[in-house]
Formats: structure tokens, C-alpha cells, sequence
């Protein structure tokens, strides 16, 4: 599906990003607009991550953010020696006509031994953009 529909419709934006498999930490980003009318923006995130240690507290935080806002988070603890954390956060938010804004998804470690051992750390984000104006 093309990232932006430019013929008559409601759709305005359709696009994924998939950070690589990395350490303890991830992110994905999608810029957003400008669009000539005004848009409802439907955000949606999932970050994993995998523990391997010794028993420990460990976890993730999947945050979504617009601009420099933080605007839902979600997290997943647990104490063991061999885990695999999931978090799902979705955000819908009104851009006016003319703005921009750059989504972000970010999973960072969460706990004494999510800091140190998490790893294959990933994060899905999606974004759709639907023309409200």
C-alpha cells in the first residue's frame, strides 16, 4: 500500500516502521503531515524484549510520542532468569491543517536487570492518518 493516497479519499497516511533487533533498547519513527486539511491520526506501538540472567527484576516501557510529547506509555515487569516482555500502547490525536509532527516509538529497559541483560529489543510502530477537515 503506498505510504500517501493523493486521489479523493479519507485516507491520508498508511505506513509501518519496524526498528532492527538490538540491545536493551529500540525505536521507530514516522514523520506526519503537513496535509492540506486537518487529520485524525491513529498511533499504534509494540515493543518486545527478552531477559536471559540470573533471577532478577526486569522489564520494558514502550513509550509513543508526538513531537517532544509523551503521550502513552505502557509497561511489562516480571522477576525470573529467562523472560520475554510485550507492551501495546495506542494514541489518536487531531493534527490541524498545515502542521506536522514527527510519532515515535521507544522501548527502553526497565529494572535493575532489564538495564543490564535485556536484549533483541524491537519495536512495531503503525500509523494511519485519516482526513477529518
Amino acid at each position: 500500500m503506498p505510504d500517501t493516497i493523493t486521489t479523493a479519499g479519507r485516507l491520508l497516511l498508511d505506513r509501518s516502521e519496524r526498528s532492527a533487533p538490538a540491545g536493551t533498547s529500540a525505536q521507530a519513527q514516522i514523520p506526519v503531515g503537513p496535509f492540506k486539511r486537518a487529520a485524525l491520526i491513529f498511533v499504534t506501538a509494540h515493543g518486545t524484549s527478552r531477559y536471559q540472567g540470573p533471577t532478577a527484576n526486569a522489564g520494558i516501557i514502550l513509550t509513543i510520542r508526538a513531537g517532544s510529547h509523551a503521550v502513552k506509555d505502557d509497561s511489562f515487569e516480571g522477576e525470573s532468569s529467562s523472560i520475554a516482555f510485550h507492551a501495546t500502547a495506542s494514541h489518536v490525536f487531531t493534527l490541524p491543517a498545515g502542521a506536522s509532527t514527527n510519532v515515535q516509538a521507544l522501548v527502553e529497559p526497565y529494572g535493575a536487570g532489564g538495564q543490564a541483560r535485556n536484549r533483541d529489543t524491537e519495536v512495531d510502530l503503525h500509523v494511519v492518518a485519516l482526513d477529518v477537515g
